[in-house]
C-alpha cells in the first residue's frame, strides 16, 4: 500500500510541476509513513477496545496520529534525519504539510473529512469556479489533500489487476487481525459477507468516484488522466458487481 501511494504521487509529480521542493518532498515522505505501524483494524475499534493508542491520542484520528508520532521520532534519529541540513522554517513547513496530509487520510472521521474540505475550499480562486489557485500556497496544499487522498485509495483507480490483488491482501489482513483479536476463526458458511461486499462497492461509488470528479474539476488533472482514472473505477466497480461475494467467500476460506 504504502508503494502504491507514493508511486502514484511520484508519477503526478513527474507530469506536473506545480509544487515547491519542500511541498513534493512532504508529499512523498507524507505517502511512505502515513499508515506506518497500522494495526490492521479501524479507529473504531481501537477506540471501543479503549487500545493505549486511542487513550494516548483521545480518540482523534489514532492510527494517523501514531504513525506521525513514529515517523517523526524516528526522523529525530541522527541516521534518519535526511533533514538536517535545511534551516528550521523549511522543516515547519515540511512537518505542517505532513502533519495536515496523513491526518486527511482519516475519512472515516467526520469532523477530520470536514477540516480537510475546508483547507481545499481556502485554496479556490475566488471566482466560483471551483478550480485551485496553484500559483499560492493555500491552493497547493488544497490540491496536495486531494492528491494525498486519491493516492490513499488509488487501488480500485489503476486497474482490475490492481484492485483485486490489494483488495485480496487487505481483506485478509483485516480478517487475520480479528481472528487475532478474538483467537476464533470464522468458516466461509458461517461469514456474513453481503455487509462487506456493499460496503466495498459503496466506497468505490459513493467516496472514489465522487473524489475523482471532485480532484477533476478543480485542475488538477488534466483531462485525458481524469478520464482514464474514471473509467478503471467504473471498470472496477462493474467487476465488484460481478465477482465480488464469490472472490470474499474465496479468500476468507484462505484465511
Amino acid at each position: 500500500h504504502v508503494f502504491t501511494s507514493a508511486s502514484v504521487l511520484f508519477s503526478y509529480l513527474k507530469e506536473r510541476s506545480i509544487f515547491s521542493e519542500i511541498e513534493e518532498l512532504a508529499f512523498l515522505f507524507a505517502a511512505f509513513i502515513h499508515d506506518v505501524d497500522h494495526l490492521g483494524v479501524p479507529n473504531a475499534k481501537l477506540c471501543s477496545d479503549l487500545h493505549p493508542y486511542a487513550i494516548r491520542y483521545s480518540d482523534r484520528s489514532v492510527a494517523e496520529m501514531r504513525s506521525l508520532e513514529l515517523a517523526f521520532e524516528l526522523l529525530q534519529l541522527s541516521e534518519c534525519n535526511f533533514l538536517s541540513h535545511i534551516d528550521n522554517s523549511l522543516f515547519k513547513e515540511f512537518r505542517k504539510i505532513v502533519i495536515t496530509l496523513v491526518l486527511s487520510t482519516d475519512i472515516a472521521d467526520p469532523k477530520q473529512r470536514e477540516s480537510s474540505k475546508a483547507l481545499v475550499e481556502n485554496g479556490m480562486h475566488s471566482d466560483g469556479s471551483q478550480k485551485l489557485d496553484v500559483t499560492n500556497e493555500h491552493g497547493r496544499l488544497g490540491a496536495l489533500i486531494l492528491l494525498m487522498e486519491c493516492s490513499d485509495v488509488s487501488a480500485p483507480i489503476q486497474g482490475l489487476a490492481t484492485s483485486w490483488y490489494w483488495a485480496e491482501s487487505f481483506f485478509k489482513e483485516c480478517h487475520s487481525s480479528s481472528d487475532s483479536s478474538t483467537g476464533s476463526k470464522t468458516s466461509p458458511a458461517n461469514h456474513n459477507f453481503t455487509g462487506e461486499f456493499q460496503g466495498q462497492l459503496a466506497f468505490i461509488e459513493k467516496y472514489i468516484q465522487p473524489l475523482l470528479s471532485r480532484i477533476q474539476s478543480t485542475g488538477i488533472f488534466t483531462d485525458a488522466i481524469g478520464h482514464a482514472l474514471m473509467g478503471n473505477t467504473e471498470t472496477t466497480a462493474a467487476e465488484w458487481q460481478e465477482d465480488g461475494m464469490a472472490n470474499m467467500e474465496k479468500w476468507i476460506g484462505e484465511c
